[in-house]
């Protein structure tokens, strides 16, 4: 200090600056994933005043019951200006994550991001938002040396429309015999519950179900009607409407009876009149993914029974199965 005609008395003076704790708040990486995809959980940096260093922060957070991560030590990411240790810790049975301590600003920065690999959807959890199950709640996020600024943040999750293939029962029957058609749903992703199915199908020429109501079975985790819908006239099998499949289901099958050879319809594969085609399968909620089918129609075969006398002659089925005799006389 200076003075003119004054004397300086002064004592040395100090002023104190205090810095104040960063802003913390929570995004993901995406607004939405397909069911069993992943995403980040992003936690934002935001720094006052003239940018200071900052250090000895520590973030937490714990996820909703609908969403979870993929790994116990989850992947960390830092932007320029932050740093910190390279994996946090999750635990799957109270879904905290931790671990996130000791990050530090480097002094000028104004914002920078932590970013934590692998948040995904708890199994069987999908839905759009607004979803409790999937809302990370602003409140949850746990901080030291940050104050917490984040809001409510919500992740939809898409499922995939199950795959539907078509096969017959049996590889081949006998004329006049009968078999199944049968309809394999399968899953995708965390297997979560579908409903609102769909199926439907057009016999081809050679082909015909026995009855115009054909009973329907089906396998665990499978639920539906008890009878389809089969016109004779167009070869149309519908009816098969409202098919569910329930959560945690990977595959499951609707059977559908009947299935046989139109009349003096035989012959063996390839034969276009007994092939039922990919492209004839329709669908609701669910995705055709079938091949080309051909059904074998084998003709009933007179074959001498050894050890009767040549005039006897017995009638039998290609598949060896004895169906009645019948005397022929020369």
């Amino acid at each position: 200090m200076t003075t003119t005609g004054a004397t300086n008395a002064s004592t040395d003076q100090c002023l104190s600056v205090t810095k104040t704790n960063p802003g913390v708040a929570k995004t993901f990486g995406a607004a939405s994933i397909t069911d069993g995809a992943s995403t980040s959980l992003i936690f934002t940096l935001t720094n006052t005043g003239t940018n200071p260093a900052q250090s000895g922060i520590s973030v937490g957070d714990t996820l909703p019951a609908g969403l979870t991560n993929t790994s116990a030590t989850p992947a960390v990411a830092y932007s320029a200006g932050c740093s910190g240790p390279a994996t946090a810790a999750c635990n799957s049975g109270t879904r905290v994550l931790s671990g996130l301590s000791a990050v530090a600003m480097a002094n000028g920065t104004a914002s920078c991001t932590i970013t934590v690999a692998g948040i995904s959807n708890a199994t069987g959890q999908t839905g759009t938002c607004p979803n409790a199950a999937q809302t990370n709640l602003a409140a949850s996020v746990t901080t030291t040396g940050a104050t917490n600024a984040s809001t409510d943040q919500c992740l939809s999750v898409t499922k995939t429309n199950p795959g539907v293939a078509k096969t017959f029962g049996a590889a081949g029957i006998t004329d006049g015999a009968s078999t199944s058609l049968i309809f394999t749903l399968t899953n995708t992703g965390t297997n979560p519950a579908q409903s609102g199915i769909s199926v439907g199908d057009t016999l081809p020429a050679g082909l015909t179900l026995t009855s115009a109501t054909p009973a329907v079975a089906y396998s665990a985790g499978c639920s539906g009607p008890a009878t389809a819908a089969y016109n004779s006239g167009t070869r149309v099998l519908s009816g098969l409407s409202g098919v569910a499949m329930a959560n945690g289901t990977a595959s499951c099958t609707i059977t559908v009876a009947g299935i046989s050879n139109a009349t003096g319809q035989t012959g063996t594969c390839p034969n276009a009149a007994q092939t039922n085609l990919a492209a004839s399968v329709t669908t609701t909620g669910a995705t055709n993914v079938s091949a080309d089918q051909c059904l074998t129609v084998n003709q009933d075969t007179l074959i001498p029974d050894e050890g009767i006398h040549a005039g006897n002659l017995h009638r039998r089925r290609h598949d060896n199965i004895e169906i009645h005799p019948e005397q022929f006389r020369h």
